[in-house]
This record gives C-alpha cells, structure tokens and sequence, in this order.
C-alpha cells in the first residue's frame, strides 16, 4: 500500500518501517505500453497544441482545440456526416496521473452526462452525447455548438444592458436554476463563466434576451426529501480565506456546499451575486475570498448601493438579503407572507420577487404564460403549483382550477415554440377521434381525454395563445405559445 510507520512503531501498526522502504533495492516496473502511448500522446499534444486532424469522438471530428484549462479540454468539432458543429468536452490525464485518476475522471465525465441528460429546459447546457476519443481512449461530453453566445464574464463591463435587459438576464438563469432545483440538482458554480448569452440575438433588429446556464461539471443530485444529502458528487468546503486572487471566488457562498448545507440556498446566493454583477455593469463583488467575507459581514450582504449604481431601493434590499453570509437570512428575504400550499424553492421565490420590484424596468412587458411563476395565474383561474418539465414539444406545469369547488389540480401542457401548434393540433384532433371511437368501451379510461378548447388570450397582445384542453385522470391544457418569450403590450389609442 506504499503505507509505512517508524521502525520502532512497526509490530503495534502492523506496517512495515520506513528503513525498509529507503533501503531497498531499486526496482523497474514496466509501463503499461497502451497507457504509455496515451500518457505521450497527450504530453506531445500539451506541449504542441497541435492534435491529429483525424482524430474522433464517435460520429464527430476534432478540428482545432478552443481551450485548455487544468481540468478541461474543449475541442471544435463537426459531424462526418454534415455539417453540424460541436464542441467535445474532455478531462484530460496528465503524465503524472495515477489509475485511481483516470477512473476518476471518467467516472466524473459519465456522471456529468447522466445528471445533465435528465434535465430538459431550453436555458440549461447540455450534451448531445458521450463518446470515447479514438486513440484517447478517453470518455468525452458533445455539446452543441451555441453560434452567437458568449460567456458573460467577458461581455461585462464592455457591453451595455438596458435596464430591462438586465432583469431578464437574471429571470432567464433563475427559471433555469429553479428548474434544476426542482429536478433536486444543485449547481455549485454559479459564476459569470457559467453564463451564455447570446449577443448576436441581443443586437439583433428586434433585440430579445436569451441565457444558457452551462459549467455544470460541479453540479450533484441531492435527495428529495432531504435537500443537503448529496448523492452524486464531490463535497465542497468552504472557501479559503486566503488572499489569492481569484473573482470566481466570489460568487460562490461563504458556507460552500457541505453535505449537510442546502445547496438550494448556497445557489441563491451565488445568483444573487450574479444580479449584483449584471446590475451594476459588471463590477466584481470581490477580488479574493477574504474580501468578500469583509463586505458580507459590513453591509450584511452585497449592498449595490456601495457601487454609484442608481437602483431601486426595494430591489438593492433584495440582492443584499440574499446573498447574506447566513442560509437562513437568505431564505426569510423570499419568503411571502402568505406562502401558496406547495413552497417554491427559493430561487423561484426570488425571481418572483424580483418580477415584482423591476415592474417599472419592463413596463411594455406582459410575461409569456410559460414562464408563469409560482402562484401566478394563467387564463386568469389555474394557479401554478409546479412545473413538470418540458420536452422538445412541450412544457408541463401543474395548476390547479381555482374556479372549480373544491379546486382542482390539474396538468397545463404548453407547447414552447409556435412551430408546435400543428404536432399539438394533430394530438388534440387524434384525442378526439379516440374520444368518439372508445365511448362506452371498458378501456376507455386509459386513454387521455381532450376536455375543452380554451379561448386565446387578450387581444390586447401582438401575439396570442390558444390554449386546448386534455385530461387523463387529471386534466391537461394544452396551449401555443409565440416565439418570444415575452409578450409586447402595444400602445393604447
């Protein structure tokens, strides 16, 4: 085991004496030859950053390395077949690196892969695939190729926000966030390094906001009963106080990620260091940990109000409670006075709130029934309980009929993108037909019922929605949504 202990302690600690070790002859164990030839493929590769142009990750090509970091390597890649491009995500195995390690890495890249692969949202990173690298021998993540999006830490303080863009961002990664909560995955590494935006749509002649959360590589699973019970993952401590430089650092939160810490809260606060970033243009909340553990205990919080930037006074109270130095200080600042039946979890609460307090920062905006938060209405009587997930077509969300005595729950299915009215249309008019065909017959109930057809939305929307109704023991809406993810108000004569 390569475990020794002083000569005279030998017999009471059944190991051998450490005279043993430093006088023994020297020995030569041959290397492994196919683990020899990866260990040199990739220190050639380290030293030259160059790779083989032929080189494969399953049906994909490496063509040209974009970065390199101690535990990741991202490779540009494009399909055999067309020309689809990729990136290929790989933890690399240094010369130096032991069996254990490279178990390690792999296990920690199939890890990755599976606890990504159950999460379905639009504003979550996830990988296509796993493949194996030829030659490598090494398991590595496919991720789509995101055109136009860049990371937001080296889009701020250069690009300039409106201040409606700024709370969109933020909603935008809360719903994601929210959603991998509600999924009981935790992130961990909220930074700004985490975030895509896609600045091309941003620029664009009809500018609209869209956010990809990615750098989930720390991300674990936690049971659903017991939020701080990690499952899947590594623990993390909390941060050293030393004074290293590293802003990274400080978004993540004072009490790291303990097996008994509830990572819901620690996100929390790292996404409230996010809004703080993107509030106030782009400013750090801190170069080194140590700092950062100053200004919590000064201003019992991050207090935008330390930054010149002219904030509202109820949403700088907003970003300081929560991204207090403690959890539970964190969890009383989103709390409502009147929690619904079922409790959101705290990023939903947040974003919530800060739908409420940024009112005057979108008032040509109504929220696409999608994005409905927690407690909020749709078609004026299903109040939103959960949101199930969501599939290529369509989101799921629990509600329940207010108007129905007693209330009723229900399952609202919304389709994401007009171009899912048709496939939604034809379901509806199949459900029908089974409706029609199956009455009486003793099988009936095992099918989904088509209930009603909901009329579309105000008027005074330039786009609408016409939500379908369905039921299977419960009921299901089934609605269209525009493209957009907001709604424009149009003036009134």
């Amino acid at each position: 085991m390569n475990v020794f202990t002083l000569d005279s302690l030998a017999k009471e600690a059944h190991l051998p004496g450490i005279t043993e070790r430093i006088l023994e002859a020297p020995a030569y164990n041959e290397i492994d030859e196919e683990f020899g030839r990866v260990m040199l493929t990739l220190a050639i590769e380290k030293i030259s950053g160059v790779i083989n142009r032929r080189q494969r990750a399953g049906s994909w090509e490496l063509t040209h390395k974009i970065d390199d970091a101690n535990d990741l390597v991202v490779w540009a890649a494009k399909h055999i077949d067309h020309d689809e491009k990729a990136l290929i995500k790989l933890r690399p195995i240094f010369a130096d690196a032991t069996e254990a390690d490279a178990r390690r890495a792999e296990k920690a890249v199939t890890r990755e892969y599976k606890l990504l692969s159950s999460l379905a949202h639009p504003g979550i990173d996830s990988p296509k695939s796993l493949e194996r690298v030829d030659k490598y021998d090494l398991q590595a993540l496919v991720y789509p190729e995101h055109s136009g999006f860049e990371y937001l830490d080296l889009l701020l303080p250069r690009l300039k926000l409106t201040a409606a863009q700024q709370v969109e961002i933020i909603l935008q990664i809360a719903d994601a966030v929210a959603y991998a909560h509600r999924n009981n995955v935790i992130h961990r590494q909220l930074t700004p390094e985490a975030i895509l935006l896609n600045v091309a749509a941003l620029q664009g002649t009809e500018p609209r906001v869209e956010v990809k959360v990615t750098g989930w590589a720390q991300a674990v699973q936690v049971n659903a009963t017991k939020a701080s019970e990690t499952l899947l993952g590594t623990v993390l401590q909390p941060m050293s106080t030393t004074a290293s430089f590293d802003v990274g650092v400080s978004f993540l939160p004072p009490e790291g990620y303990l097996a008994d810490s509830d990572g819901q809260l620690a996100d929390l606060f790292s996404l409230g260091a996010l809004a703080f970033f993107i509030l106030s243009g782009g400013l750090q909340p801190a170069n080194t940990r140590a700092d950062l553990i100053t200004l919590l205990k000064e201003h019992g919080g991050l207090d935008l109000g330390t930054t010149g930037v002219q904030v509202e006074p109820l949403l700088r109270e907003l970003i300081t409670k929560v991204t207090s130095a403690s959890p539970m200080c964190r969890r009383k600042a989103v709390l409502p006075a009147n929690p619904p039946r079922v409790t959101p979890t705290p990023v939903e609460l947040f974003a919530g709130k800060l739908r409420e307090l940024a009112q005057d920062r979108r008032p040509l905006i109504q929220d696409d029934p999608l994005h409905t938060p927690i407690g909020g209405l749709i078609d004026d009587r299903l109040e939103v309980i959960k949101v199930l997930g969501s599939g290529s077509t369509a989101r799921g969300i629990s509600v329940s009929n207010i108007n129905d005595e007693p209330a009723k729950t229900h399952v609202l299915k919304m389709g994401i993108t007009p171009d899912k009215a048709s496939t939604l249309a034809a379901e509806a008019e199949t459900l029908r037909r089974l409706n029609r065909e199956l009455s009486g017959h003793e099988h009936r109930n095992l099918f989904v019922t088509l209930v009603e057809e909901l009329p579309a939305l105000s008027p005074m929307y330039e786009k609408r929605t016409s939500p379908l109704v369905y039921s299977l023991s419960t009921t299901l809406l089934v609605g269209k949504v525009p493209q957009s993810l907001k709604l424009q108000v149009p003036e009134l004569p």
